[in-house]
């Protein structure tokens, strides 16, 4: 032991930068998608309209959207689900709208 006293780590982060490594990791980049979004080149983008993605925005995130099933459509850019359309219409081929 010593008579003088000692640096004691500390938890707390300090203000002036240190050259010396840390025994703490950094903190790993997060990448973000949103529900009714995919990835693609690891690029987020939003489901066009007539088409929706199951994703809940974590990992794993989809990697396709999917067109609205026959009967449903959506308006909605970056849509999770699609609207069914009301009786005795069809979505168009588009999945954009319900026509007669």
């Amino acid at each position: 032991p010593t008579q003088l006293p000692t640096i004691v780590p500390t938890p707390i982060p300090t203000i002036q930068p240190s050259s010396l490594p840390s025994n703490v990791p950094s903190p790993v980049p997060t990448f973000h998608c949103p529900a009714g979004g995919y990835v693609n080149n690891n690029e987020c983008i939003l489901c066009p309209v007539g088409k929706s993605s199951n994703g809940t925005g974590t990992a794993p995130f989809p990697t396709k959207c999917h067109f609205c099933s026959s009967g449903q459509y959506t308006l909605t850019l970056g849509s999770t689900s699609c609207s069914v359309c009301s009786a005795g219409k069809l979505s168009n081929s588009e999945r954009t709208s319900c026509d007669n």
